[in-house]
């Protein structure tokens, strides 16, 4: 790679005048007021006056200096190489491989850059997306499928624009929900838990579950469905067998909302059953 990169800006540099061919001697200096022998190949380049020397060593180090023209060399084709060489373009690879594994995921966010850019990679790299978001931050586990391979983890800033639901006034365990206390307000979601409501009609009609304050960012855990049943309540046992639908009258044992099983005692057998509550005071026995 060294001497990919060196061989035409070296060409390019003697031309350009900022040093010397190597004309004669191991130095590659010609000597003063001597002219080189003949050949048959092209005519050398001149060396450079000093005039043209210092000129160059203040482009270089922003002041007067002489540098021997093997030093300017150097320095230029480090300049060289670290421009043209691979692994930046490698790294890079790295970093998008990241990006689109995050986009896959989660197609709102808006991917930043990481604080330090992943190594360099001569085959491909897999990216593995994570499990949740902390902190508006993604932490991937990057591979390198190369000899020698490489394992690392990178962190990337990650934001979600999006919309939650926002309780406007504290509420009380069991009060019911209207669209006057719910409002609507842009979040990052990135910086937030999952399963945030955002729209007023998941919320309208359900019960709070616990004592809420305001300001709550609303989640379904937080809430329930209106009870169909309270405890003590006198309910009606139905149960169906061989095509029959058999009645009896029940006391509830616990809330319960519809759709959710419940605990009733049989008010003549005193035999505990269990069923699904149905509106009007009715519960499902199982057969």
């Amino acid at each position: 790679m060294r001497v990919c990169c060196a061989s035409r800006p070296v060409l390019a540099i003697q031309r350009a005048g900022f040093i010397g061919a190597p004309i004669n001697g191991r130095n590659g200096r010609g000597a003063p007021g001597r002219r080189p022998a003949p050949s048959s190949g092209p005519a050398p380049v001149p060396a450079p006056t000093q005039t043209r020397r210092r000129a160059l060593a203040r482009g270089l180090h922003g002041g007067p200096a002489d540098l021997p023209p093997r030093t300017a060399m150097r320095l230029l084709l480090t300049l060289c190489c670290s421009l043209l060489v691979a692994p930046p373009l490698w790294a890079a690879d790295a970093l998008a491989a990241a990006r689109a594994v995050l986009s896959e995921r989660w197609p709102d966010a808006q991917i930043g850059a990481p604080s330090e850019a992943p190594p360099a990679c001569a085959g491909t790299v897999s990216a593995e997306a994570p499990g949740a978001l902390r902190d508006g931050r993604a932490q991937l586990r990057l591979r390198c499928e190369a000899s020698p391979g490489w394992t690392r983890f990178l962190s990337l800033p990650v934001q979600r624009p999006g919309e939650v639901l926002v309780l406007r006034r504290a509420l009380a365990r069991g009060e019911p929900l209207s669209a006057e206390l719910l409002s609507i307000e842009p979040r990052d979601l990135a910086r937030l838990p999952g399963g945030l409501l955002s729209r007023p009609e998941q919320a309208q009609g359900q019960l709070a579950r616990r004592a809420l304050a305001a300001g709550s960012l609303l989640s379904q855990d937080m809430l329930m469905a209106p009870l169909a049943i309270r405890r003590g309540d006198s309910v009606t046992l139905i149960g169906i067998a061989a095509g029959l639908e058999v009645r009896a009258v029940g006391e509830a044992l616990a809330d319960a909302a519809e759709g959710s099983r419940l605990k009733v005692r049989n008010r003549e057998s005193r035999r505990v059953v269990e069923g699904l509550a149905r509106s009007g005071g009715r519960v499902e026995i199982a057969p």
